[in-house]
């Protein structure tokens, strides 16, 4: 059990990395390069599927560690942060 727990902290953590990576570098890239408009990255399917990898993890990953370490306060935190991203 510690072994998928760990597994998936990493998994929702590099998620989240990668969401960030994709929030902050996308603007910067389209500011100095126009002819990416061109490529549709702002596409929303894109973001569709994030959602869809990033919420089933974090939500386990929260669950796993709220019942670890008993601090089920912390669930709230993590479900707003993820009706943030949505």
């Amino acid at each position: 059990m510690k072994t998928t727990q760990a597994l998936t902290d990493k998994f929702a953590i590099g998620l989240s990395m990668l969401c960030a990576t994709h929030c902050l570098v996308l603007p910067v890239l389209l500011t100095m390069l126009p002819s990416l408009v061109t490529l549709q990255l702002q596409n929303e399917a894109l973001h569709t599927w994030m959602l869809l990898a990033v919420i089933p993890t974090s939500i386990y990953a929260l669950n796993m560690g709220c019942k670890q370490h008993q601090r089920y306060n912390l669930f709230a935190w993590g479900l707003l942060g993820l009706s943030l991203m949505v």
